[in-house]
């Protein structure tokens, strides 16, 4: 009603019974300004004595006057009353000249007597603080925070005093720091204290270091206030009494509306925010949509736009002091900090509480940090009606909107913050920022600092390591970096390197990996020490690819020695100089005998054209494609009118970046067959295969389905159709050119495409990188009709090899040597495991060497038991078998618990079959324990087995303890890889593989092989250990475990 009343033109001033009179007094004289909201004053009054409104109540007029002249002498300001038909009044103020009336406060007419002056006065005096305290931000260290907590600590506890010892000194850098101690003491005997104040005493202590003594103390006080289990004393009182520009258009918004007002931010999608402003009933009184970025400047418009709505004379008012009134920050000549400037600066503008500016830093690579500067969107307060109302306000109330304003990244968490801080104020205050921060000097150091940037990361300091350095700089690239390091040999040769040894050397190559897998060589360097070597090739890397982004990390190469001022390697003793370091004859035939080879130029790519033949590859592909075709004729009068088709399945493990090949069958049929239910069923055919390389991977996938023990051949021995598959197939081998045992030296890259064609089908290409003393080559296959096709690109490749050498020459004759090793010499293993025979039926006598193994004990109860009750005689043996059966692909193995007394044999106990031989063994021991009545195994103690911090000693002692069992250990090197695999010696030169691995160290080989051997033998009974979980997967499903071999048995 009051909101109708004060927009009606005729509004009535004093009603009396008979009359309405309006009477102004003179004019005031001039007077200065007094405070924002003053201006001048007219007196409105009325010539009878006694006024009545129409509820009957009487006003003395001239006690009004008296009271409404005193007002205005004293705020240099006009006054009138409003008063209606309700018991209440409302008083009115406006500035000297001006026709624009605001309302002030409204009272109650039974109080104007004694009440008028006072509640104007109130009004007054508590908008003029409010004005003040909101226009100067007061950011110097004043201790409030130290005077608050003593007050807490002395009205809670007060016979505690707070005691603050303090120190000053310089810290390495000559930087002066402060360092603060806070704790209690009693002001009188400790024995007059009470239990709750001897605890308190006791417990609270804090210390703190920091350059500033104000925010040290501070620091120390709330550890201190933490340590004792006592809530944090408040920070900045005084901020909790001011008032923001946007409160000031909500304050009118309520005041005219007479009801609570929310702000309600949503978003909306598309990076755009809408902003609300709406009563709680609901109704809608302005609303505003734009980027989600400009949220904050959004809602304070929306706020300002809604109060001009409802009272435009009050919102043009409220713009004019906040346009005389701008905010002045003092600042601390020195110590000042961002975080804070940031946060009165949101309070002041748009609002925003300090719970509600989110710092969030988040440690990165490279020992950097990322902060976000997050404001969240929020202004609703709990609303005095109770608790009804809260909820349904909260229900109302969509999710707070969140707004990132800046974001910084530093080598260190406080430039990080202080730089983000320091964006967010240029961001959302840029006139506050140019005309009162930039000028001064701790501000300046932030925006120019080296340790921070506003982009989204950072190179990271030079003492985290120029590696770290090199690594952010090739993500930024979307690249990775891969260091392969091998140890020359004295008075040796390297080919493949081009380079010849008098002593031990290191040679580190460094690469670069694109996300499709491409590698870029990049720079080989040499050194006696390993680290020195890698240290070598990383500060070329820097200099030559990162020297702007990452310059104290190539001075820091320079300084050490690493690089000189032109990028080239610091030189290495132990490299033959004047002798010539690979033999001419070899490469000179290369070069006058291969035709391929006189023709390569330094450009980035070169085909190799042979003629296509059929290949290998083709004719192994083709007899599967027979067999399948043939399964499918058979299987399709149940399948429908479906057809039966062969999948070729390549992917790549993530752990050691080989490629795994698996073949599959699978049922394609049309809408109307039965295979619509089942549209994707596919089923393996034959093992999987791993190679280094795809293409490799997949010809051995092929042909393993017609050598001995494959899918094809069993299955040919049942059908003649089948047999005569592999019999044409294998005629079809035989009748293609052979491979060559050794590559001849005159022709090395004519007989690698000869060879890669014959046995792939693939055309080469030769890709060339790199300059000055080291060339990269590297190989790739592809379909001969691509290489033809304008769309090269686009067409599959395969990975082939690659090779380094000082020259062009030297890099291509090492590329081929490899491929030729690779590819065509891959039958050679590295380890006698890999070429053995699993045994896919039978059984398998085990020997539990050792008394003190929990299933030689067992064995010896149980015929101890047999024994005495005069069941067997005493020269009956106790023996353990274990039966292995292989059915779709899958081993499975079966323990069992006999006893052979002459010629009977009785079996005592039987395990169902599992997938691993030790876990069996280790069920049938479980199961001789419950059989007896005797404890169950004590896991407590296997893993008191495992308390060591090498795998293979704990693997050891786990066998041991558990079986009895021998652990063979047999490792091997090639191609710079070493290889190792773990087996347990179940009887005479009967092995039971467990643990495989490859590294390029041998501890490395050796402790990932018996990590995953632990996790297979004994991961339902312990964990593995920590150092081996990441490698436990890969070496327990690698396909050189779990099945049983015939070997030899010891190393």
């Amino acid at each position: 009603m009051w909101r109708l009343l004060f927009l009606r033109p005729r509004l009535l001033l004093f009603h009396a019974q008979t009359r309405n009179v309006v009477v102004s007094s003179p004019p005031v004289s001039s007077v200065p300004d007094a405070s924002p909201a003053a201006a001048g004053a007219v007196v409105c009054a009325c010539p009878c004595s006694h006024a009545t409104n129409s509820g009957g109540l009487k006003l003395s007029l001239a006690a009004v006057m008296s009271d409404i002249k005193s007002l205005r002498k004293k705020w240099t300001r006009d006054f009138r009353l409003c008063i209606s038909s309700e018991p209440a009044v409302v008083i009115e103020s406006s500035a000297v000249g001006e026709t624009a009336w605001a309302p002030l406060v409204v009272l109650d007419a039974t109080s104007m007597s004694d009440g008028l002056v006072k509640a104007v006065d109130a009004s007054l005096v508590s908008h003029t603080e409010k004005q003040s305290s909101a226009t100067v931000l007061d950011l110097r260290e004043r201790g409030e925070d130290i005077s608050t907590a003593k007050r807490m600590l002395e009205e809670q506890f007060p016979s505690l005093r707070l005691n603050i010892d303090h120190s000053k000194g310089t810290d390495l850098q000559g930087v002066a720091t402060h360092t603060v101690t806070v704790s209690l003491n009693s002001r009188d005997s400790v024995d007059k204290l009470s239990s709750e104040e001897k605890a308190v005493k006791n417990a609270f202590f804090g210390e703190s270091i920091g350059v500033s003594y104000s925010s040290t103390a501070r620091r120390a006080i709330f550890e201190g206030f933490k340590a004792a289990g006592l809530p944090q004393p408040p920070r900045y009182a005084e901020r909790n009494h001011s008032i923001s520009e946007l409160s000031v258009y909500m304050d009118i918004i309520r005041n005219a509306t007479c009801e609570e007002v929310n702000i309600v931010p949503t978003n909306i999608g598309d990076g755009q925010v809408r902003v609300s402003v709406q009563t709680l009933s609901g109704r809608q009184i302005s609303a505003l949509t734009g980027k989600h970025e400009n949220a904050l400047p959004i809602a304070l418009s929306c706020v300002e736009k809604a109060a001009d709505i409802v009272s435009a004379v009050a919102t043009e008012g409220a713009r004019k002091r906040i346009a005389d009134h701008p905010v002045i920050l003092a600042l601390p000549p020195k110590g000042i900090r961002p975080k804070e400037i940031l946060r009165r600066l949101l309070h002041h503008s748009f609002g925003i509480e300090e719970d509600r500016v989110l710092f969030v830093t988040l440690r990165s690579t490279g020992g950097t940090f990322v902060t976000n500067v997050d404001v969240e969107l929020g202004w609703c307060k709990p609303s005095p009606a109770g608790a009804a109302t809260d909820e349904l306000e909260t229900k109302a109330t969509p999710p707070a909107v969140v707004v990132t304003v800046a974001k910084a990244a530093g080598v260190n968490k406080k430039a990080a913050e202080a730089l983000a801080s320091m964006s967010a104020i240029r961001e959302c205050f840029p006139r506050v920022f140019e005309e009162q921060l930039a000028f001064h000097p701790e501000v300046r150091e932030i925006m120019s600092t080296t340790k921070a940037t506003v982009n989204d990361s950072i190179c990271p300091h030079v003492s985290k390591g120029i590696v770290e350095q090199l690594r952010w700089a090739a993500r930024r690239q979307k690249k990775e970096i891969v260091l392969e390091g091998v140890q020359l040999l004295p008075n040796s040769e390297n080919e493949s390197l081009g380079i010849r040894t008098t002593r031990p050397l290191w040679a580190t190559q460094l690469f670069m990996v694109d996300e499709e897998g491409c590698r870029e060589f990049i720079c080989l360097a040499l050194d006696q020490k390993k680290s020195a070597s890698e240290q070598k090739a990383i500060a070329i890397a820097l200099f030559k690819h990162f020297k702007e982004e990452c310059q104290d990390g190539v001075q820091y190469a320079m300084d050490h020695g690493l690089i000189d001022k032109n990028g080239d390697v610091s030189g290495c003793e132990g490299i033959y100089s004047s002798a010539t370091p690979l033999p001419k004859s070899a490469f000179e035939m290369a070069a006058e005998s291969d035709p391929f080879i006189q023709k390569l130029q330094l450009l980035p790519s070169q085909p190799i054209l042979v003629p296509p033949r059929q290949s290998m590859l083709s004719v192994f592909r083709r007899g599967i494609q027979l067999y399948v075709d043939m399964l499918g004729e058979k299987c399709g009068s149940d399948r429908g009118s479906g057809s039966l088709s062969l999948v070729e399945n390549v992917e790549q493990v993530a752990d050691n970046g080989h490629f795994k090949v698996q073949l599959y069958t699978k049922w394609i049929g049309d809408d109307t067959s039965k295979l619509r239910e089942t549209p994707h069923e596919m089923s393996p055919l034959g093992e999987a295969a791993y190679s280094a390389t795809a293409v490799s991977a997949l010809f051995t996938a092929m042909k393993s389905l017609f050598e001995e023990g494959g899918l094809i051949v069993c299955a040919s021995s049942d059908d003649a159709q089948i047999n005569e598959i592999c019999l044409e197939t294998w005629r079809r081998v035989a009748a293609l050119p052979s491979l060559p045992p050794q590559l001849p030296t005159p022709t090395p890259l004519e007989t690698i495409a000869e060879c890669v064609m014959t046995k792939y089908g693939l055309s080469t290409e030769l890709r060339i990188s790199g300059v000055g003393k080291a060339i990269n080559v590297q190989l790739y296959g592809r379909c001969p009709t691509s290489l033809s096709n304008s769309n090269i690109k686009e067409a599959p490749q395969f990975f082939l090899g690659h090779g380094r050498g000082s020259s062009l020459l030297k890099a291509a004759v090492s590329c081929c040597q490899r491929v030729f090793v690779e590819h065509m010499q891959s039958d050679s293993h590295p380890l006698g495991v890999m070429g053995a025979e699993p045994q896919i039926s039978g059984s398998v006598g085990v020997r539990a060497h050792g008394s003190g193994s929990l299933l030689a004990s067992r064995i010896e109860d149980v015929k101890k038991e047999l024994v005495d009750n005069k069941t067997v005689a005493a020269d009956a043996s106790v023996l353990v078998k274990v039966d292995v059966c292989f059915s779709q692909s899958e081993r499975k193995y079966e323990a069992s618990l006999y006893v052979v007394d002459g010629a009977r044999t009785v079996e005592l106990e039987r395990i169902s079959p599992d997938a691993d031989l030790m876990m069996s063994l280790l069920r049938l021991t479980e199961s001789i324990n419950k059989e007896m009545g005797l404890p169950s195994i004590d896991k407590n103690t296997i893993m008191k087995k495992c308390d060591d911090s090498r795998q293979l000693i704990a693997l050891k002692n786990l066998v041991g303890f558990a079986y009895g069992f021998p652990v063979i250990v047999e490792t091997s090197m090639k191609d710079s890889l070493w290889y190792c695999h773990i087996s347990v010696l179940l009887s005479d030169n009967i092995h039971y593989g467990i643990g495989y691995a490859v590294s390029k160290r041998k501890k490395d080989a050796v402790e990932e092989a018996a990590a995953g051997a632990i996790h297979r033998c004994f991961g339902t009974v312990t964990n593995p250990l920590k150092k081996g979980e990441s490698h436990a997967e890969v070496s327990s499903s690698n396909p050189y475990c779990g099945f049983v071999y015939e070997g030899k048995g010891n190393e």
